[in-house]
Order: C-alpha cells, then sequence, then structure tokens
C-alpha cells in the first residue's frame, strides 16, 4: 500500500536528483516480527564521482531496533606520508654522503 508521504518521499527524491544508494541489509528498522527498510542513505551524483569508491552498509543493531547505516570508502588519502628513518641509519659512516645524492636526485634541492 503506497502512502501519500511514500509519494511525496519519492518526488522529494526525484525533484533533488538524488541516487538512493545500495546498502548491505534489506531491512533497517527491526521489531518482533516487523521488519522495514525506514532509512536511506541518499546522495548527489556529484557526491558520488567525487569521492569514488563509496559504500552505505549497516552496522550491527546493539541496543536499538534500528541499524546503524555507516557511510564509508575505500580510497582515502590522508595527505602526503611524513618521513621515517631509522635510527640506526645515522650510526651508518656513508649515510649522510648517500642521503644528500638521494635527496638532490629526488627533490633537486642542495643541503650544502
Amino acid at each position: 500500500m503506497t502512502t501519500s508521504g511514500m509519494r511525496e518521499m519519492a518526488l522529494f527524491i526525484q525533484d533533488l536528483q538524488l541516487i538512493d544508494m545500495e546498502i548491505n541489509l534489506k531491512f533497517t528498522w527491526l521489531r518482533r516480527n516487523a521488519a522495514s527498510r525506514i532509512h536511506r542513505m541518499l546522495v548527489e551524483a556529484e557526491f558520488l564521482e567525487a569521492f569514488p569508491g563509496l559504500q552505505a552498509y549497516c552496522k550491527d543493531r546493539i541496543l536499538s531496533d534500528h541499524h546503524p547505516i555507516l557511510l564509508a570508502s575505500n580510497q582515502v588519502s590522508w595527505g602526503p606520508v611524513p618521513f621515517r628513518s631509522l635510527d640506526g641509519w645515522l650510526k651508518e659512516p656513508s649515510f649522510m654522503q648517500v642521503f644528500k645524492r638521494e635527496w638532490v636526485q629526488l627533490a633537486g634541492i642542495p643541503l650544502d
């Protein structure tokens, strides 16, 4: 049975050109012998283009009869990786010579 509220929601989604993302469960709300998909993840197409690899999935219910929905990306960029070195290399007599040569080759900036 389709209600007027359901029709209005469908028109709202259509008017705003939103995409109803797939989630991993058929029902997002469960109580005794009743179940429904009352939760949705609605996004714009531009959002999905800007963040490829996004997925929406339900987490386990713990204290509630609602499944929380998580939006996750498998392509996260945390920015440039910081320089790291093992302290043992600093004790190597040729370390600075090799470091300077590689630094100039990679960065093009002399250290002298």
